[in-house]
């Protein structure tokens, strides 16, 4: 079988469908990155850009780090302009707060109590919660366990 000219320059793609890997677009994408977002970069957006789907884009950056690069750029940017612009209130705060989650941030607290209640008495327990409530600026109002439940 002999080889035309059109089979050099569009090779068959054995197995599927032709990757949509190429420099073109990963010029494209680099520049959606540098300065072609608008107002804030989105890998949706970059994806409109490139006219692939989200899940192309993702299979693109497990297969090829130039592209993981892109998506990991996209992301440090959008952390960084949602820190910088929320907080001078540019952004709005709960669209950046909503936003930065996504980036690992939380507004939440957590408190760890470790109290051993071993062979303590009603009353005991109850100092002891004060105590440790105390000991973290919380106050507690009110009776904490209740004498007469059945549990």
């Amino acid at each position: 079988m002999n080889s035309t000219a059109l089979d050099i320059v569009n090779p068959k793609h054995p197995g599927g469908r032709p990757t949509k890997y190429t420099p073109e677009l990963i010029i494209k994408a680099k520049q959606y990155v540098e300065d072609g977002y608008g107002i804030f970069p989105s890998i949706a957006g970059m994806c409109c850009e490139l006219d692939i789907s989200r899940e192309c884009a993702y299979d693109l950056a497990k297969q090829h780090q130039e592209f993981s690069d892109i998506l990991e750029t996209i992301s440090r940017k959008q952390e960084r302009l949602l820190l910088e612009k929320g907080l001078n209130s540019e952004y709005n705060s709960t669209i950046s707060k909503l936003v930065l989650t996504k980036h690992g941030y939380s507004d939440k607290t957590e408190t760890k109590l470790d109290i051993d209640m071993t062979g303590l008495s009603d009353e005991q327990l109850e100092i002891r919660l004060r105590q440790q409530a105390a000991a973290l600026g919380l106050t507690i109002s009110g009776q904490v366990i209740d004498s007469d439940s059945d549990n």
